[in-house]
């Protein structure tokens, strides 16, 4: 996860003149990862966790297919709350 956040950092600094995306994709359990992660990165920028995605408004999208389903009913309700 911090290594993860600090090259995402890195990599928001280097292009802070560019327009940027963040894109997760995975099939079965790299489905499951996708979603976590980002499920993790849009808390944590609401959170504002320190990863330089509070200053920008990063548009953060998953495609996963072929995933089994992802927790229960509470975390679908939290992962519903982070749309924007």
């Amino acid at each position: 996860r911090e290594q993860v956040q600090a090259e995402l950092k890195r990599l928001l600094e280097l292009y802070k003149n560019e327009e940027v995306s963040i894109t997760f994709t995975g099939h079965s359990l790299g489905g499951v990862m996708s979603t976590l992660a980002a499920a993790d990165l849009v808390h944590g920028r609401k959170s504002k966790m320190n990863t330089g995605l509070q200053k920008n408004q990063v548009p953060i999208t998953v495609f996963a297919f072929g995933c089994p389903r992802i927790g229960d009913q509470d975390f679908r309700k939290i992962v519903e709350s982070l749309k924007s």
